[in-house]
C-alpha cells in the first residue's frame, strides 16, 4: 500500500507540473492572438481585445451588404456582430446563409426555435 502512496503522489506531481505548464500557455494566449491579429487592448486591468466593425462604405458586394442591412433591419443576427464578420466576406456570407436556413425558414414555428434559442442561453449562462 505504501508503494501506491509514492506513485500516486508522483503522479500527482507529474499532473501538477503539466498543469502549470497549460495555465501558463492559457494565460499567454491574448498577447499571442494580440499579436497575429493585430487587436488594440483598452485600458482595463486585464486586455480585452477589440475587433473593429468592418467600414460599410468599403463593402461593394451587393450580397454582403444585404445581410447587413438585414441584421439592422431585423436586430438579429446582430448588426454589431455581422460588421465583425464583414472582415472576411466568406464568414459573412456562411454565417448569413445558415442563419437564414436555421432561424427564418424550415417547417419549426419560430417561437419554438426562440425558446429553444433562451433555453440554451439560459443553460450555458450566456447573458444574449
Amino acid at each position: 500500500m505504501g508503494t501506491h502512496r509514492v506513485e500516486n503522489r508522483e503522479h500527482q506531481a507529474g499532473r501538477s507540473h503539466v498543469e502549470r505548464e497549460v495555465r501558463a500557455e492559457i494565460m499567454a494566449r491574448p498577447a499571442k492572438l494580440a499579436e497575429l491579429l493585430e487587436l488594440q487592448y483598452c485600458q482595463y486591468p486585464s486586455p480585452m481585445p477589440r475587433i473593429s466593425y468592418y467600414p460599410v462604405d468599403k463593402l461593394d458586394d451587393p450580397e454582403l451588404l444585404g445581410y447587413l442591412e438585414e441584421a439592422a433591419r431585423y436586430g438579429a443576427p446582430r448588426p454589431e456582430s455581422q460588421a465583425i464578420r464583414a472582415h472576411v466576406p466568406a464568414v459573412l456570407r456562411s454565417f448569413s446563409q445558415n442563419w437564414q436556413r436555421t432561424f427564418r425558414t424550415g417547417v419549426v414555428e419560430h417561437p419554438l426555435k426562440e425558446l429553444c434559442r433562451v433555453y440554451v442561453s439560459k443553460t450555458i449562462d450566456c447573458h444574449y
